[in-house]
């Protein structure tokens, strides 16, 4: 995965922007200039209301140049979206936060998501950057309160993270377009108050959870093949066979989901350098072995490898609905407190525990999952050893999968996917 999409998106929590001039998208359309029509003592903008048919709620809408725009988040609920913290009180604040593929579909009719193109178009017929687009209920930054200049009454409405956490940053806010960057990346708008970086536009992975604001009319042109994008795989189509070892013998299950075969069961290939949970080799026969991440890197057998943070994502991608993607994928048997899961796709995550190093005798198993990907480097941000690796995290009370990062040293657990 490119370094600098996981940067953009690992720093909008405090998340302090850090977005690569490289991957921000530009547009070249000549903007129409529109008039400031919102003082802190009067207000001139031509508003209008849209009530969603499908729901009855109710949006103000305000016309910035040629365009009319919601001047409201939306909170329209369908699959894939979410209130801050889990709290519906806070949709009625903040709107909802939808990841990609459900905002691309969450406008109501008559409203489409925006492409990039055409919020830029706004942004560049207005004066006056974040200040000028957010309410005049929010500090703009170190400044006193925002300006609103065009009605537009952006608020800072959270966020979710790739690693499936919630966020509220009042120095960033940012809303889907509908241009997609490639397969797992899509362009957003952000607006950044802490005076760095202003009004911009970056990709950003597409399980990041962000708001929605409607355009009227039909979408125009959108850069997004469906046929190069498999979601929603019913759990019936799936393919399950075996695969043999020629290393040791070992017969491993395996499923088909999608386009990935995926080995069923955790690696059990044994090396020096790995360990079995509690150090009971008997636990290997179940959990699989655990390895230190320089070791997972090679420890797939011929035709197979360690997938990639994105790998895994595809993977997500076809079983669906982000909400449940752990539930669907977690082994229905041995998890603590009886957070099983319903593997509805034959996958067979089980809770195979972990440890701070191949020699840390406290090798435990404590209710969740972690799969070191190949997504690392060997050596720290100041270029000695001992790198950091992304992995994925399956926690027994989590219906989210989720990503977090940690010291190659550490072992966990390998699932080998087919090349």
């Amino acid at each position: 995965m490119k370094k600098f999409l996981l940067c953009i998106l690992s720093c909008m929590i405090a998340l302090t922007a850090c977005a690569d001039d490289t991957n921000s998208f530009k547009s070249f359309v000549s903007p129409t200039h529109a008039n400031r029509c919102k003082t802190e003592n009067e207000d001139l903008c031509e508003y209008g209301v849209l009530t969603d048919s499908r729901d009855g709620q109710s949006y103000k809408t305000v016309k910035i140049g040629s365009q009319w725009w919601m001047a409201e988040n939306l909170n329209f609920e369908s699959v894939n979206s979410y209130c801050l913290d889990d709290d519906v009180a806070k949709c009625a604040i903040y709107g909802r936060i939808y990841i990609w593929s459900a905002a691309l579909s969450a406008c109501p009719e008559g409203w489409h998501l925006p492409t990039i193109d055409e919020f830029d178009i706004m942004v560049n017929s207005v004066y006056g950057g974040p200040d000028a687009l957010t309410s005049s209920s929010i500090n703009c930054g170190r400044r006193a309160k925002c300006s609103d200049y065009y009605g537009f009454s952006v608020i800072p409405a959270g966020y979710i993270t790739i690693n499936g956490s919630f966020g509220l940053s009042y120095e960033e806010t940012s809303f889907w377009s509908s241009s997609e960057y490639d397969f797992l990346h899509a362009y957003a708008e952000n607006l950044n108050y802490d005076g760095r970086y202003g009004v911009y536009s970056s990709s950003f992975i597409k399980y990041s959870g962000m708001s929605v604001r409607c355009l009227k009319g039909e979408a125009t042109s959108v850069n997004f093949d469906t046929s190069s994008h498999r979601m929603f795989v019913d759990p019936n189509e799936t393919t399950k066979g075996s695969f043999i070892d020629s290393r040791d013998g070992r017969v491993y299950k395996t499923v088909t989901i999608g386009n990935q075969t995926w080995m069923a069961e955790n690696l059990n290939y044994e090396t020096s350098n790995t360990g079995c949970l509690k150090n009971d080799t008997n636990n290997c026969n179940i959990y699989g072995r655990l390895y230190p991440w320089k070791e997972a890197m090679i420890s797939c057998p011929f035709g197979w490898h360690l997938p990639s943070i994105d790998e895994w994502y595809l993977l997500f991608d076809a079983v669906g609905d982000l909400s449940t993607v752990a539930t669907k994928l977690k082994s229905t048997t041995g998890w603590n407190l009886g957070f099983n899961g319903t593997d509805d796709f034959s996958f067979s995550v089980l809770p195979a525990g972990y440890g701070g190093s191949v020699s840390n005798i406290n090798l435990r198993k404590d209710g969740a999952a972690f799969f070191w990907t190949s997504t690392g480097s060997e050596f720290d941000d100041k270029g000695g050893y001992a790198g950091f690796a992304d992995l994925i995290w399956f926690r027994p009370e989590k219906s989210r999968a989720l990503k977090g990062s940690m010291n190659i040293e550490a072992i966990y657990s390998v699932r080998c996917l087919q090349d």
